[in-house]
């Protein structure tokens, strides 16, 4: 069976293209330098933070959460840690980063304690926090203070006794 010729013969533009080009290589042209994205030298930042920096009243049963300015790298119970005015120790917190909305998370594993100033800190650097070029985050810190514990819920009174009444 006879092959189509026109799949084996290139097109006049091919040939045209590929004589210009030879002919520019021959005359010491050089191929055009194509220039690379630009290196990335921007570090990450936050953007937002819940609680806000110096939040007054926040409750004792909730998250801190932080939003960066671009993906991240490096965010764990290292890099992201909470700790109560005049503590020795960070609060045993389950941490977690979502890349998709760039948002870390610190949950504590317990309430924390009413009317107390915490600090939240988010550690930059080569093994901590940084973003995917390598770029460190500033380390920063920030406060909030909670708010007083939720009072129990009372139980409910003791049912009065009712008297009962003699028939007629």
């Amino acid at each position: 069976m006879p092959q189509d010729q026109s799949s084996r013969t290139p097109s006049r533009l091919a040939v045209g293209v590929t004589s210009v080009a030879a002919a520019l290589l021959m005359a010491g042209a050089q191929t055009p330098a194509y220039a690379a994205p630009p290196a990335d030298k921007t570090a990450p930042a936050l953007t937002i933070t819940a609680p806000a920096s110096d939040a007054a009243g926040v409750p004792v049963s909730g998250t801190v959460m932080v939003m960066f300015t671009e993906p991240v790298q490096g965010v764990d119970d290292r890099s992201f840690t909470l700790r109560g005015a005049g503590a020795t120790a960070d609060v045993a917190a389950a941490v977690s980063y979502d890349d998709s909305t760039w948002i870390a998370t610190l949950d504590p594993k317990a309430d924390l304690s009413a009317d107390t100033r915490y600090t939240v800190t988010l550690t930059g650097g080569a093994s901590a926090i940084r973003d995917a070029a390598g770029n460190p985050l500033l380390t920063v810190s920030f406060t909030f203070t909670t708010g007083a514990s939720v009072p129990a819920v009372p139980s409910p009174a003791p049912a009065l006794p009712v008297p009962a009444i003699p028939a007629p």
